[in-house]
């Protein structure tokens, strides 16, 4: 193998090993997303907390992920400063999804307002029946929670009311 093979970004090797049913876009063309834990990097922490909700909740989180039907999108797209609505990504947006134990908040995101946040307690706490993701962890990433932490104080400020 040469030295462009060590390099070659990881969805074009795994195109040209025909694993893929499409062909992705050039890679020009690509969305190019912020390391999440670089708050040295030239993205802000809306950025970074976007990259990070994309890789690990847009899965479910997604216009057509799992749970759609919750209305709360944590994928690239619909988390857009632009284009994206805050309520679609859970500010002052009512929870849909019933939680059974140490998650009982009135809202998925309170501007300013971590602690009043369901998605950070969601997040941060290890109970089997709250946590998310649901699968695949038995820790608290440490690290994404402190990104979504910051991320949730830095929102612009909304009021949210029952």
């Amino acid at each position: 193998r040469g030295l462009g093979d060590v390099y070659k970004r990881q969805i074009d090797h795994f195109a040209s090993l025909g694993w893929l049913d499409t062909t992705p876009p050039p890679a020009n063309e690509r969305v190019t997303y912020a390391n999440p834990f670089d708050p040295a990097s030239d993205a802000d922490v809306h950025e970074r907390t976007r990259s990070y909700f994309d890789s690990n909740c847009s899965h479910c989180h997604a216009p057509d992920g799992e749970a759609a039907e919750h209305q709360l999108f944590l994928d690239y797209e619909s988390m857009d400063l632009v284009t994206g609505n805050p309520f679609n990504w859970g500010v002052c947006k009512k929870p849909t999804a019933a939680t059974r134990t140490e998650c009982t908040l009135t809202f998925d995101v309170v501007p300013l307002d971590p602690d009043s946040s369901l998605l950070l307690c969601r997040v941060e706490t290890t109970d089997a029946l709250e946590m998310m993701p649901l699968v695949g962890r038995s820790v608290t990433h440490t690290e994404g929670v402190e990104l979504i932490r910051a991320w949730i104080e830095g929102l612009d400020p909304a009021p949210c009311s029952p």
